[in-house]
């Protein structure tokens, strides 16, 4: 069985933002926490789907990985919750960030990760 879902970006109705990061190894973990932290305030809104972070292994740069359903009008509106922009002050100041939304393609998973992680679109 093909586990690849190929799909085109409008039977998808979710993209992935790309957020690469340029920090200094001595504020990493400090991103790391402020990143975290404004996931959390954002987590139960809406079409966020999931977060992920990667760190270089010289801590020079974050990866944000962040999923969401629907479009990205509403993901925008999402980030305008009380007290977001104070942390993506924050990143800013302790970063540069080089910010990219994409749509989904293709997925490949397992099976047991596609029960897990494929989200019902209506």
């Amino acid at each position: 069985m093909d586990h690849t879902q190929d799909k085109q970006p409008s039977q998808l109705g979710s993209f992935v933002m790309l957020n690469i990061f340029e920090v200094e190894p001595n504020v990493c973990d400090e991103l790391l926490n402020v990143l975290k932290e404004m996931t959390e305030s954002i987590r139960h809104k809406p079409g966020f789907v999931s977060a992920s972070f990667h760190v270089s292994f010289d801590k020079k740069q974050v990866i944000n990985v962040s999923k969401y359903l629907g479009s990205t009008e509403q993901q925008a509106a999402m980030l305008q919750t009380p007290g977001h922009q104070e942390y993506i002050q924050r990143c800013k100041d302790l970063a540069t960030s080089n910010r990219r939304i994409f749509t989904n393609v293709a997925f490949v998973a397992t099976p047991e990760a596609l029960e897990v992680v494929t989200p019902t679109l209506d």
